[in-house]
């Protein structure tokens, strides 16, 4: 991206490193398995599905695009009048962040990597919009629990049991994971469900909650 964009700031590139490792390594699985990843659309599904070819022409313009090769979009993201949008060329990505201004889309921030939602309120997005619009990628590394805010720590915890379709009983939660095309509800959902894998993850991050009274 050219110099418009946003860089993010280096006390967070640690913590960004290893997600973003984790999430191009699923997508070039995907890819292998598959073929050509389609684009992901999620949060306000009707407002995404209309902007969608408006936010591509934005971000893969000369303006904000500089890279060589053809620009292409992997994930689409809106909350009320902001939308997060991922973005390929070739073996590099990242991600940007626009905003709806009357009728029209507006380039805000972006760069190359991944954001964390800290990211998105330094560049504008107000925080409760910000813990929805931007993704949580899910590393499970201790090392890379303290980089993370209270609401990226609860949100990764309970990404396990969404993964499994539980409901559940905060709102806010629910309606967090309701947004993802992923979360299918399971009205027969038990912990039953949950592997040795994933609740040894649960019991790392609930440790680190304790210690750090999240």
């Amino acid at each position: 991206m050219k110099n418009t964009t946003t860089h993010f700031s280096s006390k967070n590139q640690r913590h960004l490193l290893a997600p973003l490792r984790w999430f191009m390594a699923l997508g070039l699985l995907t890819l292998l398995c598959h073929g050509a990843l389609a684009l992901e659309l999620s949060g306000d599904l009707p407002q995404a599905k209309q902007a969608q070819t408006a936010l591509k022409a934005i971000v893969c313009s000369k303006q904000h695009f500089g890279m060589a090769g053809p620009c292409d979009l992997r994930q689409l993201r809106v909350i009320g009048d902001w939308a997060l949008v991922e973005w390929t060329a070739g073996e590099a990505g990242g991600q940007a962040i626009l905003r709806k201004v009357g009728t029209s889309w507006r380039f805000i921030s972006g760069g190359g990597g991944a954001m964390n939602v800290q990211n998105a309120v330094e560049a504008g997005v107000p925080r409760q919009t910000a813990e929805f619009l931007v993704p949580i990628y899910a590393s499970y590394s201790p090392h890379d629990f303290p980089a993370l805010s209270a609401w990226e720590v609860i949100i990764l915890r309970n990404m396990i049991y969404a993964r499994h379709g539980r409901q559940f009983s905060n709102p806010r939660l629910q309606a967090y994971f309701a947004s993802w095309p992923w979360y299918k509800p399971n009205p027969n959902y038990s912990d039953q469900l949950l592997t040795k894998t994933d609740r040894q993850q649960i019991e790392a991050i609930r440790q680190f909650e304790q210690k750090n009274k999240h």
